[in-house]
């Protein structure tokens, strides 16, 4: 129980992989965290609560078991935000210098890299909220992303020939409805647009043209922190419009921390 906890507070679910049905969808832990990190923070936990005691292995056990087999911990090289990756250099250095350098004051991580991780800790609570509040049918939430460039044809094992040739690619554009995980995806060639702020209005105003009214009183939309697809006056005054031409009556757009801009599809 308080493994799955702590994957609900602090986890990211995965952006790759869809889980099986009857399977949950697997959730990553941040890459700092190790298994003995992992062993203390629940030791020292539950030890306010009860007596009971358990080994590091026991605890190792648990966490790789069925229970929670949807639930790891992010490789370093997985972990591409870069302000993590200098707060996990930090602490690397930290617990060096109070390993070797006993009786010596070790300063502590700055200020700014602490926040960092509480902000991100904060929108992610604030997207899990959302969530529930969609299935619940009290708001209608959305997140939407372009995915990376597809080539076309596209084949997992490339036949030599076509590293010589110039191959057609694709952008891919995702709507995601969080009440239902259902997704709209639009393929565009990359000849015919580009991946500017218009086209971004145009896909969602076609989205939510297939949304009954009621659906579209309370919108909440989540997007990462591109200024030249999402965060710009294009996009802004767009819901503006919504809300002044009586198609929707809340329109709220929140935007993920850098790094941390990952939905479950």
């Amino acid at each position: 129980m308080w493994i799955n906890d702590l994957a609900q507070r602090i986890g990211e679910p995965s952006r790759r992989n869809i889980a099986q049905e009857g399977k949950k969808p697997m959730i990553f832990l941040p890459a700092c965290y190790t298994i003995t990190m992992l062993f203390e923070l629940c030791v020292n936990e539950l030890s306010r609560q009860s007596n009971f005691k358990f080994s590091r292995s026991t605890f190792y056990s648990i966490l790789t078991s069925d229970t929670c087999n949807h639930i790891r911990v992010k490789s370093p090289k997985t972990d591409v935000c870069e302000t993590c990756d200098l707060l996990r250099m930090e602490l690397n250095s930290i617990a060096h210098a109070r390993r070797y350098q006993e009786g010596q004051e070790i300063p502590l991580p700055s200020v700014s890299l602490s926040n960092h991780l509480f902000l991100a800790r904060t929108a992610r609570n604030e997207y899990k909220q959302d969530q529930k509040l969609a299935k619940d049918g009290i708001i209608s939430h959305f997140s939407f992303d372009y995915s990376q460039n597809l080539v076309l044809p596209h084949k997992s094992s490339q036949p030599g020939p076509f590293y010589f040739y110039s191959l057609r690619n694709g952008y891919l554009f995702g709507i995601t409805d969080e009440s239902c995980n259902h997704q709209m995806n639009y393929l565009i060639d990359e000849g015919a647009c580009n991946k500017g702020s218009n086209e971004v209005v145009s896909m969602l105003w076609h989205f939510l043209s297939k949304l009954s009214k009621k659906r579209k009183k309370h919108l909440i939309f989540n997007a990462d922190n591109c200024v030249g697809q999402n965060k710009n006056n294009t996009l802004m005054t767009f819901f503006a419009w919504l809300c002044l031409t009586g198609n929707s009556r809340i329109i709220e757009v929140k935007f993920m921390i850098k790094g941390h801009t990952f939905f479950p599809f």
